[in-house]
């Protein structure tokens, strides 16, 4: 069975409202406790596998949820348990899932690389989640959603001392089509102020036992991308949509928490310029997509880029003079900063694109015979934009502007080059699998995603020369930043030109 279900953050600020809206007079109370199973090394994490036992009023169920598009859709299989054994088994510390009723499910595939046998000897607790789930349906003619607010906590399996909370609302359809799934969740997204979130129980469990708050960064090199040799147009456009939502959503769950890490702030920043890359170019492979969502990602990732700079420059102004480690600051120097950037995230504006985008990426494509592979339209994309590259580089005196102490007219131009260059870089990353046998094309892409670092890195070291040359005029500390940054770019300035001349 697929599971299809959207999974939002609350936003407090909205709760009462929301409160009401959920506490209707046929919502339902049910208070769960699930026992989440693992290896010591978590090897069904690893393989994105989450293994339960849940009462869920007067039964047991034991699901497994494996696979999936990693957005909305995921494999889920639910068997209800004898309660008395299950009872039994909580009783004399013994609670251990029964594998074997995975055989001839659909599940037999995601657990392909385990013997049952020895996988269930080697599985332990992991954690314990104490849940109040509120429910209630919305339905129309054709189509029914459950609606479930959980409210609650998550316990070590080893020491009930240490836990973390848990806090969310999940739109689940039960029966009918997707798009009264995404119509009630945008309706809701907008008069709540929810966030979309790709944070599961179980990973939260999995943070828990390892100590952490939040999960790592996800990096577009983490996100692996199916693309067969023969995709069309739509679906290179739709997986390249995709691959950017995977790395824009665990940032952006991770920053609506209130991380301090600026290292998800610069993952965000970089799912939204690859996802604005990808939205330009739907023209050129005849696709058709809603014209605002590219002005509204536009709009978003230029206010949204402004706050990623400013809380890097917080975070690491106590490294200039302090032997501190890197990325570690008092939080208190940045939550200012991190609340504003909050209430960006939680726009409704930005949740309801996403929202949209995710829609975009579950549609079943119209086939068309005339329809040309998308590498054939991709090679000539890609030829004329890299065309439009060595044009500028000729039309321009590149080198002088990044080995001089150039102007903010200078940068101007710059700023144009790298925005050509991103797009191109962000592209070519996503089509690799399309063009995995062309050791041309491969060639090419690598001194494009050089160049294309390299002149970022140069830019951004000139803007932090500029603030702190500014703030100087307050604060005279400040000049020994200007001119650390200054140095900084004289060096990023050398090595952007090398990567560009290599072009």
């Amino acid at each position: 069975m697929q599971e299809i279900e959207l999974k939002f953050l609350v936003n407090e600020t909205q709760l009462k409202g929301l409160l009401r809206q959920v506490n209707v007079k046929s919502a339902e109370q049910t208070q769960m406790t699930a026992y989440y199973f693992d290896t010591k090394k978590r090897d069904l994490a690893e393989q994105n596998i989450g293994l339960r036992i849940r009462r869920e009023g007067d039964h047991w169920v034991q699901t497994m949820k494996a696979g999936g598009d990693g957005l909305a859709a995921r494999l889920e299989h639910n068997q209800v348990l004898d309660a008395k054994e299950v009872q039994n088994m909580i009783d004399s510390q013994s609670l251990t899932p029964d594998l074997s009723i995975y055989k001839n499910t659909p599940m037999a595939e995601a657990l392909a690389n385990f013997s049952l046998k020895k996988l269930t000897k080697q599985l332990t607790l992991q954690y314990v989640t104490d849940i109040n789930r509120t429910t209630r349906l919305i339905t129309n003619p054709q189509s029914q959603i459950e609606v479930a607010y959980d409210v609650g906590v998550i316990k070590s399996g080893l020491d009930d001392d240490l836990q973390s909370s848990v806090h969310e609302i999940e739109f689940e359809l039960l029966s009918g089509n997707t798009d009264f799934l995404f119509q009630t969740a945008k309706q809701w997204c907008k008069r709540y102020k929810l966030c979309l979130s790709t944070i599961t129980k179980a990973e939260r469990g999995g943070l828990l036992i390892n100590h952490q708050r939040f999960s790592d960064p996800i990096l577009s090199s983490d996100i692996a991308i199916q693309l067969p040799s023969d995709s069309s147009p739509f679906t290179f456009f739709q997986k390249a949509i995709q691959h950017s939502l995977l790395q824009i959503l665990p940032n952006m769950s991770a920053m609506a928490e209130k991380s301090a890490n600026y290292r998800h702030y610069e993952a965000l920043n970089d799912g939204l310029e690859r996802l604005a890359s990808v939205l330009t170019i739907a023209p050129t492979l005849s696709v058709a997509i809603d014209p605002h969502w590219q002005a509204d990602i536009a709009d978003y990732l230029k206010r949204f880029r402004q706050k990623t700079l400013e809380l890097k420059r917080l975070c690491n102004e106590p490294n200039f003079y302090h032997n501190k480690p890197f990325n570690e600051t008092n939080e208190d120097d940045i939550q200012p900063l991190i609340n504003k950037t909050v209430q960006l995230i939680f726009q409704p504006s930005l949740q309801l694109t996403l929202l949209e985008l995710i829609a975009f990426v579950m549609q079943d494509e119209v086939l068309n015979k005339k329809n040309k592979l998308a590498s054939a339209k991709l090679y000539k994309l890609f030829a004329k934009q890299y065309s439009q590259i060595i044009k500028y580089l000729k039309d321009h005196d590149i080198k002088a502007l990044l080995t001089t102490n150039s102007q903010d007219d200078d940068d101007d131009i710059l700023q144009s080059l790298l925005l050509n260059l991103n797009q191109l870089s962000h592209l070519n990353d996503i089509a690799k699998p399309l063009f995995i046998k062309d050791a041309k094309a491969q060639d090419e892409a690598s001194r494009i995603d050089k160049a294309q670092k390299a002149l970022s890195n140069y830019l951004e070291q000139r803007q932090n020369q500029e603030y702190y040359l500014k703030q100087s005029q307050s604060q005279p500390d400040y000049l020994f930043h200007s001119g650390w940054f200054a140095a900084l770019a004289a060096h990023d300035g050398k090595r952007a030109w090398q990567a560009l001349k290599a072009l």
